[in-house]
């Protein structure tokens, strides 16, 4: 399945590069921020051929610690030998300017935790695919000999190619002799670690099972299945096997039973899982060719377009530049251990054996089949993801939110804010109720502002109330029914750009309002 992405300036998930922030890295031109965390920062960059990809660079203050640096080579040498399993490939690695980086696929879609928040539960169809997608990840990483470790729904990607497991970041392979975590602490994230992690500090791909647990309940129910609480509080949860999977259907049910024992030793593995999700436990494939067509079927047959980003298209290249394309091809992979779920002998997934024999009546009638689905997932798309045209001032309803937004002013002062180098701030006025009856999030993330060219932009700030100041900044507001903002969208856009509307967002995948961005 091909992976897509939206249709915006840049990649959804990307803010722009903030002030001291390099401008290339390696090879690599840096074009947005996807995130911050201990080790470093994450970068969107394009390759040589228009192709983004995300760079995970090491902080400078911390590249010159022998104890960071050999973590960082750790990382490297294990998502290398992972096999692009449901997850995000690596592509390369190095130094520059003796800050050690690694250069991996760019998975545009959205979290799932972002996506359980904005919409609730799964449907049926889409949470299959959650349970297979992460199933068939684990497997891939646990044939490597790693254990994941840190399994949480930040880490798995919605993408219209399915569910994709990343960041190895505090992987460690299952077999090592050393590490480089002080005696004592507990590597992982509260909620999601199973009890014997907690409790005795006992890591095994046993635990990465018991998270894919917690995550599909999660997915399913909308809630976590030991509660809320301290880290302490829901291990003793998890260790006394006091789970909620009210409203989790079978068979589904039963696997995530499992899953969650108590006791590592009666958890199955995540192989054992995969097969039961894909061919109710029959034999193992032959291959892991076989066993990556056999995802991939899955996920067509299952794969729901709720939980799918809308289309998105990637900038044209400067002139001169390759077209991007959506395959990468590096060097060949290090031969796979022994045994049935091996890393595969190419890094693209083998698809599923072709037949021969039929002659071209039966190209042709596959082409034709083809081009109808086409034709007909873009009238579709289209007619689903156009927003719905408002006016300036006056009530627009998406979702459960009503919203009242003016024009965009240009040219403005924020207080506590400047315009990125060769930019200007944009101020649009916004009211917006929840006249459902769900409580709802107003993200800053899912409103965007459009240029004369549709490509779009991210706010830079959501503040409340009617004072520009940086002071009163919130990301999202959570609203119950009958709760209202007021504030204001700055946008710090190109002082070239000429903004045309507004579109403001409900959810992530919601149609959405557009209000003409022209004062009136």
């Amino acid at each position: 399945m091909q992976e897509q992405t939206r249709r915006t300036q840049l990649p959804s998930r990307s803010e722009p590069l903030r002030p001291g922030d390099p401008t290339a890295i390696g090879t690599y031109a840096l074009v947005g921020r996807l995130g911050e965390g201990g080790m470093g920062a994450v970068y969107l960059g394009r390759d040589g051929g228009g192709r983004y990809v995300a760079i995970k660079v090491i902080r400078s203050e911390l590249a010159s610690d022998n104890g960071f640096r050999a973590r960082f080579r750790d990382e490297v040498s294990n998502a290398q030998r992972v096999a692009s399993f449901c997850t995000a490939k690596v592509l390369d690695h190095g130094e520059d300017g003796g800050r050690p980086y690694l250069v991996t696929e760019y998975v545009d879609g959205t979290p799932l935790d972002e996506y359980i928040e904005a919409g609730g539960p799964l449907p049926d169809g889409t949470l299959n695919g959650v349970a297979v997608g992460v199933a068939a990840a684990l497997t891939a990483i646990h044939a490597a000999g790693l254990v994941h470790r840190d399994l949480k729904p930040p880490n798995v990607m919605l993408s219209v190619s399915g569910p994709r497991v990343i960041d190895f970041g505090i992987a460690r392979a299952a077999d090592a002799a050393s590490g480089h975590t002080q005696a004592g602490f507990v590597v992982g994230t509260p909620g999601w670690m199973a009890p014997e992690q907690v409790l005795q500090g006992e890591v095994s791909t046993a635990a990465d099972v018991f998270a894919w647990g917690c995550l599909v309940a999660f997915a399913g129910t909308g809630r976590h299945p030991h509660g809320t609480g301290t880290v302490m509080t829901m291990a003793a949860r998890a260790e006394n096997g006091e789970h909620d999977l009210m409203g989790l259907a079978e068979p589904l049910r039963a696997l995530v039973e499992r899953a969650l024992n108590p006791d590592p030793a009666h958890r199955p593995e995540a192989q054992e899982l995969l097969l039961e999700l894909v061919s109710g436990g029959a034999a193992p494939p032959e291959s892991p060719s076989a066993a990556q067509a056999a995802v991939n079927a899955e996920l067509t047959r299952t794969w729901q377009a709720e939980a799918l980003p809308p289309p998105w298209i990637p900038p044209s290249p400067p002139q001169g530049v390759r077209a991007p394309t959506r395959a990468y091809e590096p060097a060949p992979p290090p031969p796979p251990p022994p045994g049935p779920w091996a890393q595969p002998p190419v890094a693209a997934p083998a698809p599923p054996p072709r037949r021969r024999g039929r002659g071209c009546l039966g190209c042709l009638i596959a082409v034709l089949v083809v081009a109808g689905m086409a034709v007909t997932a873009v009238v579709v798309a289209y007619r689903y993801f156009q927003p719905v045209d408002g006016q300036q001032n006056k009530p627009a309803k998406d979702g459960q939110f009503t919203f009242v937004a003016s024009g965009v002013t240009c040219g403005v002062s924020v207080r506590g804010m400047r315009p990125l180098t060769g930019n200007k701030l944009c101020r649009v006025k916004i009211t917006v109720t929840n006249t459902g009856t769900k409580t709802r999030t107003l993200s800053r993330k899912e409103q965007k502002l459009l240029d004369t060219g549709e490509a779009s932009y991210t706010p830079r700030a959501m503040i409340q109330g009617n004072v520009a100041d940086v002071r009163n900044t919130s990301s999202a507001k959570v609203m119950s029914p009958g709760a209202r903002f007021s504030g204001l969208l700055i946008f710090d856009i190109g002082t070239s750009v000429r903004p045309v509307s507004v579109v403001l967002h409900d959810a992530a995948l919601s149609k959405g309002v557009r209000i003409p961005a022209k004062p009136a």
